[in-house]
């Protein structure tokens, strides 16, 4: 029986490399953002944690203290105000990547139902040229036990 050879295959073969290559990029990607989001969170938490320290302490023991951390709060601020930005950046990437993996996820899908159609036309059809050659083969096997007796 010849094996099935589908013209497309290496059509097929590119689609799932450039496929798995925009799965890796969407993984750095999350990877980035998340380690974004993490030292958001962390400076945030960091920012909270000293206000309510300042807060719990005595005005008058700790206001050099409190002028520290306010002179300091602006530029705290500023660097968190550049991580929304860059975190913002990082999701809009992130939907511009999955629409694109998407996309060419639907592609190779369609391709691989196209080649199973293709593998099943082409067994059909030999399952029908073997079933031929056996039909004249026993014609052949009855034509000569005829000829013979």
């Amino acid at each position: 029986m010849k094996k099935f050879v589908w013209r497309a295959q290496k059509v097929l073969d590119v689609r799932k490399i450039e496929e798995q290559r925009k799965k890796n990029e969407l993984l750095k990607i999350m990877e980035n953002l998340t380690g974004k989001i993490s030292l958001f969170v962390a400076k945030k938490a960091l920012l909270r944690e000293m206000l309510e320290k300042l807060n719990t302490q005595d005005l008058n023991k700790n206001f050099e203290q409190r002028r520290m951390f306010f002179r300091h709060l602006a530029v705290n601020d500023s660097a968190i105000e550049q991580l929304k930005k860059e975190i913002a950046a990082l999701e809009a990437e992130q939907k511009e990547k999955i629409a694109e993996l998407l996309k060419i996820r639907q592609y190779s899908q369609g391709l691989e139902k196209l080649r199973a159609q293709a593998k099943e036309k082409f067994y059909a059809e030999q399952e029908k040229v073997e079933q031929r050659q056996a039909d004249e083969d026993a014609v052949m096997k009855y034509a000569r036990a005829k000829v013979n007796s």
